[in-house]
């Protein structure tokens, strides 16, 4: 008999961030033509970031606290799902998970037509010292077993190349993040929170609160223009170890009041959508999948240059990394803009030409 065709995808844990996305993307994307879809957890079950999914995406959660004790788990997971199913792609986009997968293929423990890994950030030069060996050792271990690496910018694949030379030996190419519209759209057209309308007039951030999210920056940033916009707020998204730090900043500036840190949101469109603008604030990124959200739903969007080729976006006003003068400077000129309609046609026709089905038909094309 005939096996099934089905895919995997592997995570190091259940909160949705850049990378998780991503794969759940995917997952949604292969459910809808019909193929079991296997993702596959590393620690146990923390958030509700994954609920509400079609019957034959399966997922699986490893009884554990941490990535590196789940290891044990999904291999016996995956060995099992490789003997009952003929998996065509197997998916990744964590570079220790990426390793790992290429060696249990290589071990024929994971048997796939595909292994597509994607790099999630710079890693290579977002790290120094030990942490960048530790790296360094995961790519040359598992990264010549997979089919394709994908770099989200030309930048990504350079730097790669550059500081990695083994990897000009592997199938590395620059392919875009892929958006979800129908799942953007559904979301952000679901009713708004009270606490979304009593926000008022803001300009949104999201992202984890940590400090390469630059979230300091925005702040001064925003402090910089408050007192010509007297009724505006900034709401940041997100949780992390830098609250206090960024409650702090901001009673300091004087914001006590008007920088809001409502925690993580299960759906940050229905803010992006009432923001007056959405602002990225990243001192380095791969590629800010929260950068397509705001474009999806705001016509005024502002950004650091924190990852290649964000500056090639028409209708996005952009400036360098850690610079809250100029970072202010186009906010200022950004939240009273006219020129809204030319913007979001130059949006979606970005987004339109980066959907899930074109990312898949790359992939295919590619390997």
């Amino acid at each position: 008999m005939e096996k099934r065709e089905a895919i995997l995808a592997v995570l190091p844990g259940d909160r949705l961030g850049g990378a998780e996305q991503y794969l759940k993307n995917l997952a949604v994307h292969f459910s809808r033509g019909g193929l079991s879809v296997h993702v596959i957890f590393m620690t146990r079950k923390r958030f509700r970031d994954w609920e509400d999914l079609p019957e034959n995406i399966h997922l699986y959660f490893a009884r554990a606290g941490s990535a590196k004790w789940g290891l044990f788990y999904i291999t016996r997971i995956i060995h099992r799902i490789s003997r009952e199913y003929r998996v065509r792609y197997a998916f990744a986009s964590n570079t220790h998970i990426n390793s790992f997968l290429g060696l249990l293929r290589f071990a024929r423990i994971l048997k796939t037509v595909r292994l597509v890994v994607r790099e999630s950030t710079t890693i290579l030069t977002r790290f120094s010292g030990l942490k960048r060996l530790l790296f360094v050792m995961h790519y040359r271990m598992g990264y010549r077993f997979t089919d394709l690496v994908i770099c989200q910018t030309g930048r990504m694949r350079d730097e790669l190349h550059r500081y990695l030379p083994l990897s000009r030996n592997w199938n590395v190419r620059v392919i875009q993040n892929p958006v979800d519209l129908e799942h953007i759209n559904r979301m952000a057209n679901r009713e708004i929170p009270p606490e979304v309308e009593e926000a008022g007039d803001f300009i949104a951030g999201a992202g984890r609160l940590i400090g390469i999210k630059g979230f300091h920056i925005l702040i001064d940033a925003f402090s910089r223009i408050a007192t010509e916009y007297p009724s505006l707020k900034l709401v940041i998204l997100g949780e992390g170890d830098q609250r206090e730090n960024l409650e702090a900043e901001a009673d300091r500036l004087g914001l006590s009041g008007r920088v809001i840190l409502p925690g993580h949101s299960d759906n940050p469109l229905v803010w992006f959508r009432k923001a007056r603008l959405c602002a990225v604030s990243s001192l380095v990124e791969g590629f800010p999948n929260v950068l397509l959200q705001m474009m999806s739903q705001c016509d005024r969007v502002v950004s650091t240059t924190c990852a290649g080729e964000i500056d090639r976006i028409e209708g996005i006003l952009t400036c360098p990394p850690g610079d809250p003068e100029t970072l202010a400077e186009q906010i200022a000129r950004s939240v009273n803009a006219e020129d809204l309609p030319r913007r979001r046609e130059a949006f979606d026709a970005f987004l339109q030409k980066n959907t899930v089905s074109e990312f898949v038909a790359r992939i295919d094309r590619l390997c």
